[in-house]
Parts: C-alpha cells; sequence; structure tokens
C-alpha cells in the first residue's frame, strides 16, 4: 500500500463534482493501467482526463480545480517519471 491517496483523492473528487467526469477519469486508470500495466501512468492520466472530462460535461468550474490538482499529482510523481523513461518502474503484475 504504496502511494495512490493523491490519484484516489482526485477521482474521489471528480465523482463527487460530477459522476460521469468520474467514471471517465475512472475509466481512463484502468484503460492506461492494463494497456501499459503502469499503475502510475494510469493515475497520471486519469487526472487529466478528470480535468477535461469535467470541463466536457459540466457547466461548473470544478475542472480549474482538478486540472490544478493533476499538476500537482504529476510534479509529485516526478520519481515515477524519471523511473518510466529509465525503464526501470515497477509494473502491475496481472496474473
Amino acid at each position: 500500500f504504496q502511494g495512490g491517496k493523491g490519484v484516489a483523492t482526485l477521482l474521489g473528487v471528480a465523482l463527487a463534482a460530477n459522476p460521469m467526469a468520474g467514471i471517465t477519469a475512472l475509466l481512463a486508470w484502468s484503460t492506461v493501467a492494463l494497456l501499459t500495466r503502469y499503475s502510475s501512468l494510469g493515475g497520471m492520466a486519469s487526472a487529466l482526463v478528470a480535468s477535461a472530462a469535467m470541463w466536457a460535461v459540466s457547466e461548473s468550474s470544478w475542472w480549474r480545480a482538478l486540472l490544478i490538482m493533476a499538476v500537482i499529482l504529476i510534479a509529485k510523481h516526478h520519481e515515477n517519471l524519471t523511473r518510466l523513461f529509465a525503464g526501470t518502474e515497477s509494473r502491475i503484475d496481472i496474473k
């Protein structure tokens, strides 16, 4: 149980603010994570998708808050990005 709290918080906010945007972000996480087997990459992608989906499906300004959260989340994943580019990031073990 390491990490994931920021992604979970962002997805929870997206689900609460607009369920359609939240579900879209969850689908983005699961799709990217399953295709690449990198949970961190799925989390970063879902963060960006959450703000874009909120912008697309809602008239509220929640997309701005989600975008700020996404930028912070990606910045906090700098070590994951370094490992991704180096090819040493741990993968999801699917059996």
